[in-house]
């Protein structure tokens, strides 16, 4: 965003604050963020590793990965572990994996494919969206179906495929099994801005305003403008049915 190339299209894996979550539940002790700009942007390889990870953070190593490249006009990897060697850091490489590269591009694929369970097999979690609960138009309540909609905390983060998942939702201290759409509801409110809007099952507690995480486990159909509000309502039937025996199945194979 900073540097400008392709801001209009960028889509976020994961937010600085889901970043921080995950470094610190895998043991990390603290977790600092350096803000980039463009000024940031020209420090060689040499002025980053020397001045900040060395000299401000008092780092002893660096973790490298198979590809990795840092620092403006950067060179090779093997330059840049030269570099760090110089300046007095220990190296770690981390080599490719042998069943080829996974890219932050292919997760991004697989989701805009509405693909979760490829996503998640290439991240090694399911992919969460995290945000508050916000006032809807009553509709779900109305079918029978209440649904909690998130405002994201981060905008730009990359949205699955447009369609119906199982989901597991985490709020007021608990996870919960639901299913979760995103589109633009067509059936009734054709040409309004993208919803994500969960049906949290067996769960009735007031939550607007409150944090609300979802993560998606399977895809259940792609969304769909049915010929009447009747329609709808059987097909969110037969979409809960249909989650419910995947959430016995897949409770029966762990």
């Amino acid at each position: 965003m900073v540097l400008q190339k392709d801001a209009r299209t960028l889509r976020l894996l994961s937010s600085r604050r889901e970043k921080e979550q995950m470094l610190l539940s895998l043991g990390v002790d603290r977790v600092e963020t350096i803000p980039f700009n463009k000024e940031f942007s020209r420090m060689t390889a040499e002025e980053y590793l020397r001045d900040v990870v060395k000299g401000r953070l008092g780092a002893k190593a660096i973790v490298l990965g198979y590809d990795n490249r840092m620092g403006f006009n950067s060179g090779t990897p093997d330059e840049t572990a030269s570099i760090a060697e110089a300046v007095g850091l220990e190296v770690i490489k981390v080599p490719a994996l042998p069943g080829g590269a996974i890219s932050s591009t292919k997760i991004r694929n697989s989701l805009m494919e509405g693909d979760v369970r490829g996503a998640a097999a290439m991240l090694g979690y399911d992919y969460p969206l995290h945000g508050v609960v916000v006032a809807g138009n009553m509709l779900g309540r109305k079918l029978g179906y209440p649904t909690a909609n998130i405002r994201l905390y981060e905008p730009v983060k990359q949205l699955p495929r447009r369609g119906v998942y199982l989901v597991k939702a985490e709020t007021l201290g608990g996870q919960f099994y639901g299913m979760c759409n995103i589109g633009y509801r067509p059936t009734v409110a054709q040409n309004e801005s993208m919803t994500v809007e969960t049906n949290i099952f067996g769960f009735d507690e007031e939550i607007y305003g409150l944090d609300l995480g979802v993560s998606f486990i399977d895809k259940i159909r792609d969304e769909v403008k049915f010929a009447s509000v009747d329609d709808l309502k059987a097909q969110l039937s037969r979409d809960k049915e249909y989650c419910l025996r995947k959430i016995r199945q897949e409770n029966a194979a762990t």
